[in-house]
């Protein structure tokens, strides 16, 4: 049998992700103390809670262990396995599924272990405090995103988390040069004018809205490596007119909605300028 780190008197903790984290909108309290008695728990074999290698704790006996109804505990778990935070493998023992990745690094270990010199502390220090301002950074950023999404008819709480953990996960990844929360505010405001349906698949949509976004900037990087590239004509009477225009119904949209919050404001003012320029662009026959 694997040996366990009974001695073990702590396990890594991230405040952001407990705080800010899907676990919170996915559960509820009562669910939230179960799991963490299970990552304590998990904490002793490295991520597994089970009796040994073989023999996974049976629900009723780990119920009991930690002093909840059996009912509400099993229906915890169900939860978690659906939710890919728990993983029950082959022999049927628990696993937390992204154990592995909370961990501490091995040049983290060595520091709390006094392992390092004091030169190499200092620079390991401030890679965490970069690190820490970038994940601080991240979940202002999360939580933005997913404001906006909830706003948008169609997007529930559990799409809103899903889709979100897809621009986070994927999106930003495969586009680092697109501006997330810009991207996201044009495509709510896209959707309040061109309403959800239940065909519509909103990953694919946004997708397709990063990587048009992506595009734009590719051919400005061309355009700059090339050189100026050809003067920039002087707006046309027509292009003028559709500014004022489009001006105008973002003024009435203002005067319209004074008790709006800032985000929705700025929803309804994205989806006026767009219905807007359409609207003056249809009366020109263009």
């Amino acid at each position: 049998m694997k040996k366990r780190t009974a001695d073990k008197f702590w396990f890594p903790w991230w405040p952001d992700k407990w705080i800010f984290g899907s676990i919170r909108i996915e559960c509820n309290p009562a669910e939230r103390g179960i799991w963490v008695d299970l990552l304590s728990l998990a904490s002793k074999d490295n991520g597994h809670i089970r009796a040994n290698e073989e023999t996974p704790y049976p629900l009723d006996q780990l119920a009991g262990m930690l002093r909840i109804p059996a009912d509400e505990f099993k229906k915890a778990i169900n939860k978690f396995i659906k939710n890919k935070k728990l993983t029950r493998t082959k022999t049927g023992t628990l696993y937390v599924t992204k154990w592995d990745k909370y961990q501490f690094s091995d040049r983290h270990k060595r520091r709390l272990e006094g392992g390092m010199s004091e030169k190499t502390d200092t620079v390991s220090e401030h890679s965490d405090a970069i690190l820490y301002n970038k994940k601080e950074h991240n979940n202002k950023l999360y939580n933005k995103i997913y404001e906006l999404l909830t706003n948008v008819k169609g997007i529930g709480k559990e799409k809103a988390t899903k889709l979100v953990n897809f621009i986070f996960e994927k999106l930003v990844i495969e586009f680092k040069d697109v501006d997330a929360l810009e991207q996201v505010e044009k495509k709510c405001a896209w959707w309040l004018d061109n309403p959800i349906t239940k065909k519509s698949n909103i990953h694919a949509q946004m997708r397709n809205w990063f990587k048009l976004g992506q595009k734009w900037i590719d051919e400005a990087k061309a355009q700059d490596r090339v050189g100026q590239g050809p003067a920039k004509k002087p707006k046309s009477k027509e292009e003028i007119e559709c500014e004022q225009f489009i001006q105008a119904a973002e003024n009435k949209i203002v005067k319209e909605n004074p008790g709006k919050r800032d985000r929705e404001m700025r929803l309804l003012i994205l989806a006026a300028r767009a219905a807007a320029s359409r609207e003056y662009w249809r009366k020109k026959g263009k």
